[in-house]
């Protein structure tokens, strides 16, 4: 009877720590809702954005929809927007996106679209928002709204 309620025990431990664990590993890859703001560009590939760079229509603004799935905002001349193929607790994959085709002078859209689409995971530091590919920080917005 004793080795019976020691049996017992234990497998109440294990099953515990296996619910436990698996409620960790589902919090992990919840979306995070805090990115469901509107950002603005404040550094592209460790350079700083200055408005005097997008004097069309001010810096790169991106807006993201969590529950949607989904972004949008602004080059700084054309819009743009699209799906998000992978957003987790961690990890974001913008896909590609539809984008207006303005004539734009001056504004350097395609390093922002492909270092946009480069990105694969991300971190929040107080109100900026990083964005990584492959380890390293290649975009930082700023919340703006």
């Amino acid at each position: 009877m004793k080795n019976l309620m020691i049996v017992f025990a234990i497998a109440m431990l294990s099953a515990c720590s296996a619910q436990k664990k698996n409620m960790s590993s589902q919090q992990n890859s919840e979306p995070p809702y805090q990115l469901h703001d509107i950002w603005a560009l404040k550094e592209l590939q460790g350079k700083a954005v200055s408005p005097d760079d997008y004097k069309m229509k001010g810096v790169p603004v991106l807006e993201i929809y969590v529950k949607e799935k989904r972004y949008s905002g602004h080059t700084g001349c054309n819009q743009l927007n699209g799906q998000l193929e992978e957003l987790t607790a961690e990890k974001i994959k913008f896909g590609a996106g539809a984008m207006t085709r303005m004539a734009c002078q001056g504004v350097d859209e395609g390093t922002y679209v492909k270092t946009l689409e480069s990105v694969d995971s991300f971190q929040r530091k107080g109100l900026d928002l990083e964005f990584l590919s492959e380890g390293k920080v290649v975009m930082i917005f700023k919340k703006i709204d």
